[in-house]
């Protein structure tokens, strides 16, 4: 059972703006926020005669989202590779945008990492990330 799961779209949103706003990458912002906005607006697309596999796919988007501030909310919790695995998936290190750049990419003529720095690649620790204790106490 999902921390989440009792939230409305709406609570849901919230949370990932209360938690996005301590990563101060506008890239981050600009990868996450319309993904997270797509999973709760496919979640909420309910017709009352739609059939089993469109309420699955609403379930299954709605999920998607929790796991999304679920991760986020562990990111700027001072959990070192849960925010490598955001900024990896946002900066094509993993993930869809990853598949993206390595699909489309050659041919939009995009600029491509050599394998050198996709092995070196870290991200490195932001300023007063760690500071999230208030993250962790009830609501």
């Amino acid at each position: 059972m999902s921390v989440y799961s009792g939230h409305t779209p709406k609570q849901l949103y919230r949370s990932f703006f209360r938690y996005i706003r301590h990563i101060p990458d506008p890239h981050v912002w600009s990868i996450l926020q319309p993904r997270v906005r797509d999973l709760l607006e496919k979640s909420t697309r309910n017709d009352p005669e739609s059939s089993a596999q469109a309420q699955l796919r609403a379930v299954r988007a709605r999920r998607r989202a929790e796991d999304e501030v679920r991760r986020l909310h562990m990111a700027v919790g001072c959990y070192p590779h849960a925010l490598r695995r955001v900024l990896g998936d946002c900066y094509g290190q993993t993930g869809s945008v990853r598949w993206m750049l390595v699909n489309v990419g050659p041919i939009l003529n995009l600029p491509t990492l050599s394998l050198t720095d996709r092995i070196s690649w870290r991200p490195t620790r932001l300023p007063g990330l760690c500071s999230a204790d208030h993250l962790f106490r009830p609501f």
